[in-house]
């Protein structure tokens, strides 16, 4: 995981104040998380997780851009730490009843999906 993110990246422009994926609201300035409206107990990095890839609207965010959006490096973070993040991710979004999923694309990224329903920005 070495070199920039690739150009027109989530990390090249300024994030919006709200991101929503079906009842997820990610309000990424604020470092909140909120399901149906309640708050969800998350450390400041599983935020960023689901900023980065809520952000990316469905798209598939890519290792590269994660480790530089969450972790703020452009190298030395292994994607075995992405996705023992994203697996204490999902503990907890199952555990708060969401119908979120993170989806792995072998090799290259994670998507965040709701059954339904695509990602929007405000």
């Amino acid at each position: 995981m070495d070199g920039e993110p690739a150009a027109g990246s989530a990390t090249d422009s300024p994030r919006p104040a709200r991101l929503r994926v079906g009842r997820l609201e990610v309000r990424p300035e604020e470092q909140r998380a909120l399901w149906r409206g309640a708050p969800l107990e998350l450390t400041a990095q599983e935020i960023g997780l689901l900023g980065c890839l809520a952000g990316h609207g469905g798209s598939v965010a890519s290792y590269r851009e994660l480790v530089q959006d969450v972790w703020g490096a452009s190298c030395g973070v292994d994607t075995t730490v992405i996705h023992s993040a994203v697996r204490r991710l999902r503990r907890k979004l199952e555990k708060a009843g969401a119908d979120i999923e993170i989806e792995s694309v072998r090799g290259y990224g994670l998507r965040i999906a709701c059954e339904g329903q695509q990602p929007s920005v405000d």
